[in-house]
């Protein structure tokens, strides 16, 4: 994703994408005298639901739609040379569910680019989460990204606001293509250990594939996704039972 200075890059992702930003609440369910935290979804696209999400658009658009992957309705994204995300306007209690579920696949993307440099920074997939701090302040940002030149598990600074946003390598160069993976991170823990910051929500989730920087192309797919209280829950487009 090619952008100037930081002030550019918060106009875009801290403004842009974050205000707006709804507080819709965690619902909670009981029985047995227990209280049980519900999940939090994200995205249902597996019900051809989009109707939260919306585009913002960099450098050119990348296609995002329904489609069937062959495993279900997905949301598909195809990017030749373009930069756009898919966005969803969400707050989200990190004190009830911090633990975020999806499911994503990659069929082809960049492989070998200095993905640490700006002029590197294009990705098959990414899922990022964002914390906005004010108007006028950066926000905190954690990517969650499909590495066409890391290992999974690599962690580094984003090139563009490398104070206040983290990438993490969830799939990495040893990961097949064409392949759907469920993932599982504790994100207010991310933020923690890769930014030194204890949030208590986020505001923003975002989905983007992108290939501006070296005019390359990628197709992706992203599936259902939830926040829950626990590490356990699988996702799959089914309702979980998160304790």
């Amino acid at each position: 994703m090619r952008l100037t200075p930081w002030r550019t890059f918060f106009d875009r992702i801290g403004v842009a994408l974050c205000v707006g930003a709804t507080l819709l609440g965690s619902a909670a369910a009981w029985g047995e005298g227990e209280s049980v935290v519900a999940p939090r979804w994200v995205a249902s696209f597996s019900a051809s639901d989009t109707a939260a999400w919306k585009p913002y658009t960099f450098a050119g658009e990348t296609q995002y739609r329904l489609a069937d992957s062959g495993a279900g309705i997905a949301l598909h994204a195809h990017s030749r040379g373009t930069a756009s995300a898919y966005y969803r306007d969400l707050r989200v209690d990190l004190d009830q569910t911090p633990v975020l579920h999806w499911r994503w696949r990659v069929d082809t993307g960049p492989r070998g680019l200095a993905e640490r440099t700006r002029d590197g920074d294009d990705y098959a997939a990414r899922v990022y989460v964002v914390h906005k701090r004010g108007f006028l302040s950066k926000p905190y940002i954690i990517n969650y990204v499909w590495s066409g030149s890391q290992p999974r598990g690599a962690e580094w600074p984003n090139a563009w606001l490398p104070q206040h946003s983290a990438m993490v390598a969830v799939r990495g160069t040893e990961d097949p293509h064409g392949t759907w993976f469920d993932e599982t991170r504790d994100v207010r823990a991310d933020f923690k250990a890769r930014l030194g910051v204890d949030i208590d929500h986020i505001d923003v989730v975002v989905l983007m594939t992108d290939t501006d920087n070296q005019q390359g192309e990628a197709q992706a797919w992203y599936g259902d996704s939830f926040f829950s209280a626990a590490i356990g829950c699988a996702a799959g487009g089914v309702s979980p039972a998160c304790k």
